[in-house]
């Protein structure tokens, strides 16, 4: 059983799940009898168990009851030989969720993809790709302008804090430039998610796709 950043659950719940693993079995609630379990537990955080003990933030019995064989994942940014294959992986699980046929990574989309930093590791990189499937319709191939990246795109950062300069422009394109600055700015704060994005813009996620290919963000 994998137990994805235990750091997030509760005090109190990680209390139960001590007493869980020291007994050995389970009770289901509204239960009288005791059913023995045999579990393998794996166990991830986002931060240094150590310090999340000393923030108060992850039981210090927990913790010495789960660290049996401690394993330290570099972050993304140092490993940036797995980019590319997990990228691909995550082609392949949006594929068939998205019913797409995208098989394969420009070499600028790689190189952007590579030269990032990645401060969301693993999770930040299906999301990216997650996203650039949900823009793409027809084509096979993954492209530069399909990769959302908040810190590298300079069409994307900062979009909306720059003042809109209205001199020798008509009204349809001021206000295009004031809906492409709000769209990129739910985008960011929405983590790149465009259903969430759609929906703080009360529009349709189709719409929502129509514009950003129309915009090239």
């Amino acid at each position: 059983m994998l137990l994805d950043e235990i750091n997030s659950m509760p005090y109190e719940l990680q209390a139960k799940l001590l007493r869980v693993l020291q007994e050995g079995y389970i009770r289901r609630v509204g239960g009288m009898k005791d059913i023995p379990i045999d579990v393998r537990i794996i166990a991830t955080t986002n931060e240094q168990p150590s310090l999340l003990v000393d923030k108060g933030i992850l039981r210090k019995d927990l913790y010495y009851r789960l660290n049996i064989i401690p394993i330290n994942v570099p972050p993304l940014r140092a490993r940036k030989v797995d980019i590319v294959p997990l990228s691909e992986r995550f082609i392949k699980k949006y594929n068939e969720i998205y019913e797409k046929e995208v098989w394969l990574i420009s070499d600028k989309a790689k190189e952007k993809l590579i030269n990032y930093s990645w401060p969301g590791n693993v999770r930040e990189l299906e999301n990216t790709i997650m996203a650039a499937l949900s823009m793409i319709d027809d084509e096979h191939v993954i492209n530069e302008n399909n990769i959302l990246l908040p810190e590298t795109d300079n069409s994307f950062v900062g979009a909306t804090a720059k003042q809109i300069d209205i001199s020798k422009k008509n009204l349809n394109q001021i206000l295009e430039e004031i809906e492409m600055s709000l769209i990129m700015d739910s985008l960011k704060r929405n983590s790149l998610n465009i259903s969430k994005a759609a929906n703080e813009l009360g529009i349709k996620r189709q719409t929502l796709q129509h514009k950003i290919k129309k915009y090239k963000i």
